[in-house]
């Protein structure tokens, strides 16, 4: 359900050249699974996946169909917001965060609780696609740094 680095990537340089002639809003948010590296050594790294997989989908039912979904590397998932402010990104970044907080994630047999942190940018004038990515990774890292499943805003 989410786009590989490179598709992403492409999509990303289309919508911010939208938004440049269109003057219209463009923010995007970078979430990491909490203790990456605990839930692979308990579920391996197919039960990661799995997990993976499952925050796709919770993050599928909180964003419109335009929005954009795509995954970074192992363990970072992007997802670009189409007309939306910073500001109401970031509150859709907590409202998911709650969310995905919330739920019960089923690797094979077992349950786990899985938490998210998250990173959150708005386009500026003249912002390039590395840019923006870059301003999301620098914001999520200080949220996992701070202890985690946090929302930060750049």
């Amino acid at each position: 359900g989410a786009l590989n680095r490179k598709h992403f990537g492409m999509k990303l340089d289309d919508e911010i050249r939208r938004s440049e002639d269109f003057h219209g809003e463009l923010a995007l948010v970078a979430f990491a699974i909490d203790n990456m590296q605990e839930h692979i050594n308990r579920y391996g790294r197919d039960g990661f996946e799995s997990i993976v997989v499952q925050v796709v989908k919770l993050l599928r039912m909180n964003t419109q169909s335009y929005d954009v979904i795509g995954r970074q590397d192992s363990n970072t998932l992007h997802v670009l917001l189409i007309n939306t402010t910073a500001n109401n990104a970031y509150v859709w970044a907590e409202k998911v965060r709650k969310h995905v907080a919330s739920n019960v994630i089923e690797v094979g047999k077992l349950n786990c609780g899985v938490t998210v942190s998250a990173g959150v940018s708005g386009l500026s004038d003249g912002m390039k696609g590395e840019e923006i990515i870059g301003a999301c990774t620098q914001v999520l890292n200080k949220a996992i740094e701070s202890g985690g499943n946090l929302v930060r805003f750049y």
